[in-house]
Parts: structure tokens; sequence; C-alpha cells
């Protein structure tokens, strides 16, 4: 008997090993549905550019950062913890979301279908080496069957020396 209970808590633990193994793998194969990426640019000794782009897998769609009550949760971009630059002018987006009619809201929203990039300019208020970029993204995405609940992502990432 001492035996079969040794063999089989051996037995037991190869499949538990197994199962995670094949959920690694299937984990491994899927990618994420957004994903975000943050550059900072220096385009003069005292001014640079923040680029956030955001990947979509295909069929997944981003909502936009106007949208009515009643609807999803708008992307915002949340500088405030940026530490020794100011912000210029307005956050810009390449493409500009689209508005659509959205069946799962049953109501027309902004929403990005495909890969974006949101850029915001900024003018460094001491030395590049005390200041520092950190963005706060909230969003919400979708794909054609269902809604994952809104998310947030924080990114930092040191201002660096301007290079010509």
């Amino acid at each position: 008997m001492e035996n079969i209970t040794r063999h089989g808590g051996r037995l037991v633990l190869l499949l538990i090993f197994l199962c995670m193994m094949a959920f690694g793998v299937n984990a491994q194969g899927q990618q994420a549905p957004v994903r975000w990426r943050t550059l900072v640019k220096m385009t003069s000794p005292t001014e640079g550019v923040i680029t956030i782009k955001c990947f979509l897998a295909e069929g997944t769609h981003v909502y936009g950062m106007k949208l009515p009550e009643g609807g999803p949760k708008a992307t915002t971009i949340d500088f405030a913890g940026c530490e020794g630059l100011k912000l210029t002018g307005a956050l810009e987006a390449k493409p500009a979301a689209t508005e659509m009619e959205d069946p799962m809201f049953g109501m027309k929203l902004e929403q990005w279908t495909g890969n974006f990039e949101l850029t915001q300019r900024f003018k460094l208020t001491g030395s590049a080496e005390k200041a520092k970029m950190s963005v706060k993204i909230h969003y919400m995405s979708c794909d054609n069957k269902n809604c994952r609940p809104p998310k947030a992502e924080v990114f930092t990432a040191k201002i660096p020396e301007f290079k010509k």
C-alpha cells in the first residue's frame, strides 16, 4: 500500500506539472489584445515629445477620449506624475479615433480599430537629469464578442539628453 501511495503522489505531481505546462504554452501563444509602448525624445536642449504607441490585436478596438455618458470607459492619459517638465500644446492622436456605431453599447462611439499613437510636447522646467516622464493610461477594449474591464497602465522613463 505504501508503494502505491508513493507512486500515486508522483503521478498526481506529474499530472499537475503537465497541466501547468499546457496552460503556459497556450498563454505564450496568445498575444495581449492591447499593448502600449512609450518613447521620450528631446527635440532641442529644452523641448521634447512623449510618444505613446498603441498596438491592437486584429479585431480589437480601444475607445476614444470623448465618449457620451452611459457608455464604456473613455481612454484617458494622465501626465500628473511627470516631474521637471511642463506640457505644451494639446495631446495629438494619429490617426484620430473614428466615430462608429457600437453594437455592444447601442450608440455611436469614438474608437480606434488599428494601431495608433498619441504625442504630447513638453518643455523642461529644470535639468534633464532631474526630470522624469510618468504616464498613466486608462482604457477599455473590446473585440467583436466581449469587452474587457477597464484597465490602467503606468509607464515611467528618465528624460534623455538632447542629441543633435
